[in-house]
């Protein structure tokens, strides 16, 4: 049986060899590997052009790649070759949530690399793209020589600080890996960014850096260990070979060397452990193949590290999670370098705040922070930094973004590692961008979110103002509803050092908004009673209530007073006709405390009530006709002006009645009466009476309670739809009926 297998696999093996290109088996190239980057359409965010290059392959043959985009079932091909930069055009980005391309590529079908995926965000290829790729650097006398490759067409600058002053350039025109002399370079960090053009607009890439890979003349002693990048770990189906399971290493190294590689399912990994092989790499690619005896072994990860070509120098310890392209340094609890730093800030950036009101901590006893600043985008500067550093005195403003920069050194007995790439920096647990870097001294920058624009406001309160009450002072204090806004000011017109009963004060309170907001005001409180808004703006809001010192004791503003829960309350129906009956001298107090809101309206007090709303002389007016009648009496001239002018008649030739009550009919029939007296359109006619209880109306009333149902000065009792005509009408009646009458048909 086991003959049977092994002839199986041989065949197996002979074939796979035949169907695939020259070379490929020797250089382990089952199928082409790629770089793939991304550039935005500058006219249109939602297209953009993603660009395939191979960097792999066997020249003269082609291979394929397949790739589904964003939310699509449909795979597309595109055909690829070494060394050749192939663009695809893709469309319908969203704006606002990232966009997932997953791809494959391969020779000859099923042979196949595993799945992959590329993430575009909505801010991918829009200003920080990338042009090239650093490969490796190193020293030769005074110049600098760069190995990198070329993605696109593009100006490549440098200098030795990350402010890029003083910086050089070259141009790069063609899409391949090439050397670049950096010459008459002394520093051993490289800043750098790239800059080409898309469609008539510049597009810049980010600044970044990297660190010279030797010192010196560049000799061979004391050369650092093979720097790997772009390191991916692929395992799958696509994988397996006859007898167990493999997987695939691939990175792009620094220098020649060795790598050491092992997997490991269940133990504590050092560079000791018996799971390690080695072998040579070359500078540039590689790619490795792995082979597993356990079916353990392929959901483990995999250990590394390299040493240079005279084994006198050789990296940290990683591990890679299978399917992943992040290499992970492993922590040595007996190490001095500091792979990470973390730095927590006591709150973020806020509206209205300084800087300084933010303080910073950590709980590493290994470095210690040795600078703070901030900085504030500024989105229209031809810098290619575009954050600039806040100035003394300058605090967050609303709709900017900030970002804090801090400066870190190790301890006494500790340091940074030799790379920046083996060094990571956080701000409050999120990763955060090296700005300057060597192994005594780090600098990274964290930028915040977004502070929100000026938020508008569109209700304002104001609670805290004592209600004027005769005898009182003015109240010059209040609180606002939130703190959204303050109060500037607190005046009250006219000016007083008490109140007086009865008399009109205004309060008027001017509000400002807080820093982050700005007013468009469409209503406005003064406790819990709508105000006036008096002038408004998007920083300044004036608001006004207009109080009555009430001097009765009887006559209440509410039934039940506002509160939290109720802040409406129960306003008392007749309250504001009685004020503005007071206010117009229609009506005066039983005393000069009361006002008796319950009693019955004599006709004496309608007469004289009339003729106040009239503007009677009184002293034009006088009378001996009725004997019930003094001539002195305080409503003898309104009887005979009332009488002369055909308003009323007395109850029989030589009385009045004076006292007699005032039933609700006749209150609507007197008030017809004087309409005619004065000369008022009246606007309606008489009809029938909505009121269920029309038919008691009597017969020289209907007129007048129909026409004045029909204008709204006529209205039912309270908890009631009947009118109830033939019951005595109440001062507090009357004193509605009057100011209704006077907002329906007098302008004034």
């Amino acid at each position: 049986m086991w003959l049977k297998r092994l002839a199986i696999a041989l065949l197996a093996g002979v074939m796979l060899i035949m169907v695939l290109p020259v070379g490929a088996t020797a250089n382990n190239e089952l199928y082409p590997t790629v770089d793939l980057w991304f550039t935005r359409n500058p006219n249109d965010s939602t297209k953009g052009t993603l660009y395939v290059r191979t960097t792999n392959g066997i020249l003269g043959y082609s291979g394929i790649f397949a790739y589904q985009a964003g939310n699509s079932s449909s795979w597309k091909e595109v055909e690829i070759y070494p060394g050749v930069v192939v663009p695809v055009e893709i469309s319908g980005l969203p704006t606002n949530s990232n966009y997932t391309i997953t791809y494959y590529t391969y020779y000859f079908y099923p042979y196949l690399s595993p799945y992959k995926t590329f993430t575009i965000s909505p801010q991918s290829g829009s200003s920080s793209g990338t042009h090239v790729s650093i490969i490796s650097s190193s020293r030769s006398g005074s110049s600098v020589i760069v190995s990198l490759n070329v993605l696109e067409p593009c100006t490549f600058y440098y200098s030795d600080n990350s402010n890029m002053n003083n910086k050089s350039s070259c141009f790069l025109p063609e899409v391949r890996p090439m050397q670049l002399p950096l010459e008459n370079y002394s520093s051993n960090v490289v800043y750098y960014y790239t800059e080409r053009q898309v469609g008539g607009n510049t597009v810049k890439s980010d600044v970044k850096y990297f660190i010279v890979g030797t010192s010196g003349s560049g000799s061979a002693v004391g050369t650092p260990y093979p720097v790997l990048s772009d390191v991916q770990y692929s395992i799958g189906q696509l994988y397996q070979y006859f007898g167990g399971y493999g997987g695939l290493l691939t990175f792009n190294s620094s220098a020649r060397g060795y790598i050491s590689y092992g997997i490991a399912t269940d133990q504590t990994v050092t560079k000791n452990s018996p799971i390690f092989s080695t072998i040579e790499i070359s500078q540039g690619y590689n790619s490795i193949p792995i082979f597993y005896t356990s079916a353990l072994q392929y959901y483990a990860p995999l250990y590394f590290y390299t040493r240079n070509s005279s084994l006198t120098a050789e990296s940290p310890l990683f591990y890679i999670s299978p399917n992943t392209s992040t290499a992970v340094q492993v922590p040595d609890s007996s190490s001095t370098v500091i792979s990470s730093v973390n730095v927590n800030t006591s709150k973020s950036p806020a509206a209205g705040e300084f800087p300084s009101s933010i303080a910073y901590s950590t709980s590493d006893n290994k470095f210690t922070v040795t600078g703070m600043e901030w900085y504030k985008y500024n989105a229209s500067s031809n810098k290619t930094d575009k954050y600039e550093k806040m100035g003394i005195g300058e605090y967050f403003l609303p709709g900017n973004t900030y970002a804090v920069e801090f400066t870190v050194a190790p301890k006494s007995g500790y340091t940074f590692p030799s790379y920046p790439s083996q060094f990571t920096a956080s701000v409050n647990g999120k990763s955060a961008t090296l700005t300057d870097y060597s192994t005594s001294s780090a600098k990274f920058r964290y930028a915040f979110d977004k502070l929100p624009g000026l938020v508008e406001i569109k209700n304002v309160v104001v609670y805290g103002i004592d209600d004027p009450a005769a005898g009182k002072s003015p109240d010059t204090s209040g609180t606002p509803g939130d703190s959204s806004y303050y109060i500037s000011s607190i005046t009250w017109n006219p000016t007083t050092s008490q109140f007086k009963a009865g008399n009109t004060y205004t309060v008027q309170v001017t509000l400002m908004p807080a820093s982050g907001y700005k007013f468009n005001v469409e209503s406005a409180k003064i406790g819990y009673r709508n105000a006036k808004i008096e002038s408004k703006s998007a920083d300044r809001v004036v608001i006004s209530y207009n109080y009555w010192v009430n001097p009765f004791t009887d006559v209440r503003e509410y039934d039940v007073e506002p509160s939290a829960s109720n802040p409406d309350g129960k306003p008392n129906r007749y309250y504001v006709f009685i004020k503005y009956c007071y206010l117009n001298k229609l009506f005066v107090g039983t005393s000069d405390t009361t006002f008796s809101p319950d009693a019955t309206m004599t006709r004496a007090m309608f007469v004289t009530v009339l003729g106040r709303l009239a503007g009677v002389n009184v002293s034009a007016y006088k009378t001996d006709k009725f004997t019930d009648v003094k001539p002195d009496a305080w409503y003898a001239p309104y009887v005979a002006w009332a009488v002369q002018n055909k308003i009323v008649v007395g109850k029989t030739e030589n009385t009045f009645a004076p006292d007699d009550p005032v039933t609700r009919e006749q209150a609507c029939e007197l008030l017809r009466r004087y309409a005619v007296y004065a000369g008022i359109n009246l606007k309606f006619t008489a009809r029938s009476i909505g009121f269920p209880d029309a038919n008691k109306v009597r017969d020289y009333a209907k007129a007048a309670v129909s026409i004045f149902e029909q204008a709204g000065v006529a209205l039912p009792r309270p908890n009631s739809s009947n009118f109830f005509p033939q019951e005595n009408a109440q001062r507090k009646e009357i004193a509605e009926m009057l100011i209704l009458f006077m907002m329906q048909y007098l302008d004034d």
